[in-house]
């Protein structure tokens, strides 16, 4: 992604939110925080991630929504790519376990077929080529 081509996260809500309007680009970072239990938007309900940049004290939380790059179907960092691999592994591994869109805050479609999945069927259609990439 170059510098013109930043994907910038504008929260219609205004102050009430977490998330910061500042540009996603493929600069240099430090650290992108990953947990077991990762923050959600307050608003659309979506996982977030911390991202650190040098010269910053503080990390960055942006929406996964922003860090896809629905174009080639990838994430713009290597550690949101893991993390969401991770969450298919253990989707597919406990398929009929309650879970909510990694995308929204809705519930995540049910397993009819044994394999776990991550998004509910309106972010399927949407974000599934992004987050199912192999």
């Amino acid at each position: 992604m170059s510098s013109s081509d930043e994907a910038v996260f504008t929260d219609s809500e205004g102050a009430d939110s977490d998330v910061q309007d500042v540009p996603v680009t493929d600069l240099p970072f430090e650290r992108v925080e990953v947990s077991r239990s990762q923050p959600r938007h307050k608003l659309s309900g979506e996982i977030c991630f911390d991202i650190t940049y040098p010269g910053e004290e503080e990390p960055t939380r942006f929406p996964i929504r922003v860090l896809m790059d629905n174009n080639d179907h990838t994430f713009i960092h290597k550690e949101v790519a893991d993390a969401v691999n991770h969450w298919i592994a253990v989707a597919q591994k406990f398929p009929h376990r309650r879970r909510k869109c990694i995308c929204c805050d809705r519930r995540a479609a049910p397993s009819r077929s044994g394999t776990g999945v991550i998004l509910c069927h309106g972010c399927g259609k949407k974000y599934g080529e992004t987050v199912y990439a192999e």
